[in-house]
């Protein structure tokens, strides 16, 4: 069996849709109503999608040791957050100065990233506390009482980030790491969620009644919460509006998107090429470069229809990604990859050494 069959398309599927309403997120103000409903889940579901693939890769983790967990995840998410948080710098350096580059180096050492890529240490760190909580905890009651004081402690600190996050500048410096290890705590949360959804996912991709009853509960939940409660999210910034609303209204509009996608993988056969499912594939790429590589504002400037400047904006972003997907893959995969970069500058030494 071929790696493309042992991928979950309908993962593939999801991660696109999210990575797409991420890039609309990017283009739109946070306020309008279309914002706010995926604003609820677009994070949220990438988080739970890590929890799926940790199940669904069957990882021993009681056979791996601590390190070689850490060094996985951190080959896996830190080497391209690094990589692409330098050229972020570079990139600030030549437009806006030294002192707003020094503040993004900061920033990244922090692990509070440089635009988007605030996410990937989250995700990393998210995932290696449930999995050493998985490693050294039998008992799954224990795990969810763990989780439960976490919600707790997440929703407290959120509430009162809103009310004190625009205060003294040493109390915005302390509130701003509080606020990387809260949104990073709800990252795990949906972390573990994600992880143990798993076998109801399963179900749902193989019997088509039980998939559509799923679809249609989650869309109307989803949209029942947006249309009756309006909450206001952003993991970014721990924005989170009534606790049990955002995780009600995350779950649901993440399992409206996974039914969706399986329903798109039951066509898909009939389909010689997915976009979506190519956008999943590579979303890492598209979350790297589409605001940190300033192709967002390039979009704009390509603009030539003023009154639907948005939705040519977003079009063109995703023209420009699926090309630089591309390039990337085919010409520079060490730029995201740590094995080709390994690859890569393993073979320039030995032809520096043989030169010599």
């Amino acid at each position: 069996m071929n790696n493309e069959k042992k991928r979950l398309l309908w993962v593939d599927t999801s991660k696109g849709i999210a990575i797409l309403f991420v890039v609309i997120g990017h283009m739109i103000p946070m306020t309008s109503k279309f914002s706010i409903w995926f604003y609820s889940f677009h994070i949220p579901i990438f988080f739970m999608i890590s929890g799926v693939l940790i199940q669904y890769s069957s990882m021993t983790l009681h056979n791996i040791s601590v390190k070689d967990i850490i060094a996985k995840k951190a080959k896996a998410l830190l080497y391209p957050y690094f990589v692409f948080s330098l050229f972020s710098v570079v990139k600030i350096f030549i437009t806006d100065g030294i002192k707003s580059a020094g503040k993004g180096v900061v920033n990244t050492l922090l692990f509070d990233g440089i635009d988007a890529l605030w996410f990937l240490p989250s995700l990393f760190i998210a995932e290696l506390l449930f999995l050493f909580l998985k490693k050294y905890t039998y008992k799954k009651f224990f795990i969810f009482c763990l989780y439960a004081v976490a919600f707790v402690i997440t929703s407290i600190f959120s509430y009162y980030y809103a009310i004190y996050g625009s205060t003294s500048y040493i109390l915005k410096i302390l509130l701003k790491i509080l606020n990387e290890i809260n949104r990073t705590l709800i990252g795990s949360i949906f972390v573990c969620i994600g992880y143990y959804s798993y076998a109801i996912l399963k179900k749902m991709s193989s019997k088509m009644l039980y998939l559509c009853c799923v679809f249609l509960i989650s869309m109307f939940i989803s949209f029942g919460i947006f249309f009756v409660f309006y909450n206001i999210a952003d993991l970014h910034y721990s924005i989170i509006g009534n606790p049990i609303v955002y995780y009600v209204a995350a779950i649901a509009g993440s399992y409206f998107v996974f039914s969706f996608s399986m329903l798109i993988s039951y066509i898909e056969k009939y389909i010689k090429y997915n976009i979506l499912t190519y956008w999943g594939k590579n979303s890492l790429i598209i979350f790297l470069t589409h605001l940190n590589l300033g192709i967002t504002l390039i979009s704009k400037k390509l603009s030539f229809f003023n009154s639907c400047q948005t939705i040519q904006s977003i079009v063109i972003i995703m023209v420009i990604e699926t090309v630089l997907v591309l390039i990337i893959n085919k010409w520079f995969p060490f730029l995201i990859d740590y094995k080709s970069a390994c690859k890569l500058f393993g073979n320039c030494i030995k032809k520096v050494r043989g030169n010599k």
